[in-house]
């Protein structure tokens, strides 16, 4: 393996990283302090990454660091930190690393990191085309499909690396039956995660709605209450149901609609850390233009929204939630179904007044 590099503006931090990287057998190629050292040092001995070892109060240069190096060295960027928080989030945003380690990650996960993030970077190379729409191309198109590639890798890629982990400690200590069980839960875990990742990705990519049925959408709500109560499972967090006194028929797919209700509920969920309530609402028969829509409208206290947050909510990937807390699918899988179920949405949201979804099902 190339050297290592490490580019840091704490001493003792970059010495600790240094210090763990040796033990475990990474050649050093240096510890610089400034932009100029670690430029001159890559000239000269070209490392296979470079570890930035930051404390990041202070430090608006070192984003534009980390995208020089990528950009004109073709060098994956890894972030050692000691802290990985919303009040640091920004800063990890603008960097953009490659990968980021923990100061109080374990061997393995430092040495699995570094090895899959230059494995990715090796395998993972687009060719440069800016293909013009007379050739044939959307760029747009390219441009959006290559963030979707990029995104589902970095997520399988995370689940990947804590399955290796644990089973590595399996491997190493195969006599610990307590301890095994612990990791072998954790596997677990980690695969229940990705299983219900590549659902939301299969559902994202169906072009057409299930077998649509007529049924009775204050039933169906109801049936989904009990289970709508034990997802969210918070004490602090009311859900409640308000239907009209009518029978309220719907052409739908019973299992679409449970996937419908439940994205939408998870994330009023996650915009009220306070706690608050959900009203789950359903209206008599509308007529627009020819065609009978039936009205089911999901409303929290939470947060809310500005507009430009609002405009774009519907977009796959697009998430305001912290790093690991969501991919941005849930409300994309929304729009999807109900635009292939030939309904609407609509969203009012005003920040701290709560959001209210109102979605019009054809009846």
């Amino acid at each position: 393996m190339k050297p290592v590099a490490i580019f840091s503006n704490r001493e003792d931090l970059g010495k600790k990283i240094v210090s763990r990287l040796e033990k475990m057998g990474y050649p050093i190629g240096g510890i610089h302090i400034d932009k100029g050292g670690l430029i001159e040092g890559i000239k000269i001995n070209p490392p296979e990454l470079v570890i930035f070892a930051i404390i990041p109060e202070g430090e608006g240069e070192i984003p534009k660091i980390a995208r020089e190096i990528r950009d004109t060295f073709d060098i994956p960027v890894v972030l050692f930190t000691r802290k990985v928080d919303e009040v640091y989030r920004g800063f990890i945003m603008e960097l953009e690393p490659d990968a980021f380690i923990k100061h109080t990650a374990t061997d393995i996960e430092i040495a699995l990191t570094l090895e899959l993030t230059v494995r990715r970077h090796k395998r993972v190379k687009f060719p440069s085309i800016t293909p013009t729409k007379e050739e044939g191309y959307d760029t747009e198109v390219l441009e959006k499909l290559g963030l979707f590639a990029n995104k589902v890798g970095h997520d399988f890629n995370n689940f990947l690396m804590a399955i290796m982990g644990y089973a590595s400690m399996i491997k190493m200590k195969p006599t610990q039956g307590a301890l095994q069980e612990e990791y072998l839960n954790k596997i677990l875990g980690v695969v229940d995660k990705a299983k219900v990742y590549t659902g939301d990705l299969l559902s994202f990519g169906r072009r057409k709605a299930g077998d649509l049925l007529r049924i009775n959408l204050n039933q169906t709500v109801n049936s989904i209450a009990p289970f709508l109560k034990d997802m969210v499972n918070r004490q602090d967090i009311r859900i409640s149901l308000s239907l009209t006194g009518e029978d309220l028929y719907v052409m739908a797919n019973p299992t679409q609609l449970h996937q419908v209700i439940s994205n939408i509920v998870k994330n009023s969920c996650d915009a009220m850390p306070e706690g608050g309530e959900i009203i789950i609402k359903t209206e008599g028969v509308l007529r627009e233009q020819g065609t009978s829509y039936a009205l089911l409208s999901i409303k929290d206290t939470g947060i809310g929204m500005d507009e430009s947050v609002r405009q774009r909510i519907f977009e796959p990937f697009f998430t305001t939630k912290e790093p690991g807390k969501g991919v941005g699918l849930g409300l994309s899988i929304v729009y999807g179904i109900i635009k292939q179920h030939n309904g609407f949405i609509e969203v009012i949201s005003e920040p701290g007044k709560g959001t209210t979804l109102y979605i019009y099902l054809p009846a």
